[in-house]
C-alpha cells in the first residue's frame, strides 16, 4: 500500500488486508486510500476516480502527506539512543 502511494498512484483494496490492517486503516482514515467492501463498491470507486481526476490527485496527495509525516522515526530513535549513551550523532 505504501509503495504505490509513494509512486503517486491511487490505492484501492478490500477489507481483508491481513498483516497490513494497521496501515490500511490509517491510510484510508487520512484519505490516502480507499477500502472497498464488495465488487460493486470497487466498480463504483474506480469509475468515480476515473471521472474525477482531482479526487484521484487529492487521494494520492493525502496518502503521500501521511507517509511523509511518518518518516524519520529511525533517525529519531538513533539520535535518542546516542544521546542516552552520550555519543555524537552519526
Amino acid at each position: 500500500m505504501i509503495e504505490p502511494v509513494g509512486l503517486g498512484l491511487p490505492v484501492i483494496y478490500g477489507k481483508y488486508t491481513g498483516n497490513f490492517r494497521g496501515i490500511a486503516d490509517v491510510l484510508a482514515s487520512h484519505g490516502g486510500s480507499k477500502i472497498v467492501t464488495d465488487e460493486n463498491d470497487l466498480t463504483n470507486t474506480v469509475i468515480d476516480l476515473w471521472n474525477d481526476p482531482e479526487k484521484t490527485v487529492e487521494m494520492v496527495a493525502n496518502g503521500q502527506n501521511y507517509i511523509r509525516s511518518q518518516q524519520g522515526a529511525t533517525q529519531k530513535n538513533i539520535d535518542k539512543i546516542l544521546s542516552l549513551l552520550k555519543i555524537s550523532s552519526l
